[in-house]
């Protein structure tokens, strides 16, 4: 935890941010939670192959790396820590934190250049 004061720690403005955007957009933490759940499985996912070896063919199980991938993705998407794809060469991107002295109140805004 930061020893910052709560009104400058930019980890509980971003944590209380997040809750903040989940709630007004409807979702619940319930809903979080019922998704992951229901999606655990994919990290495990698994996919048969046939091979021929032999001149025989064989069914051959093996981890579906695209499913688990997809699934570690979702999973980052829900706990929100995905970074950002990356950008162009010819647009950058950043972050602009303004605290106003007076009042203690952070303003955090994309920037695009």
């Amino acid at each position: 935890m930061s020893e910052l004061s709560a009104a400058f720690d930019p980890t509980q403005w971003i944590v209380a941010s997040r809750q903040q955007m989940l709630a007004d957009s409807g979702f619940r933490s319930s809903d979080l939670q019922r998704a992951v759940k229901r999606n655990r499985k994919l990290l495990k996912a698994r996919k048969l192959k046939h091979v021929v070896l032999e001149g025989q063919v064989h069914a051959l199980e093996t981890d579906d790396n695209d499913a688990q991938l997809r699934a570690v993705d979702m999973f980052y998407d829900l706990a929100g820590v995905k970074a950002p794809k990356a950008q162009s060469s010819t647009q950058s991107a950043g972050v602009e934190v303004v605290i106003d002295p007076a009042s203690g109140q952070v303003i955090v805004r994309a920037v695009t250049t």
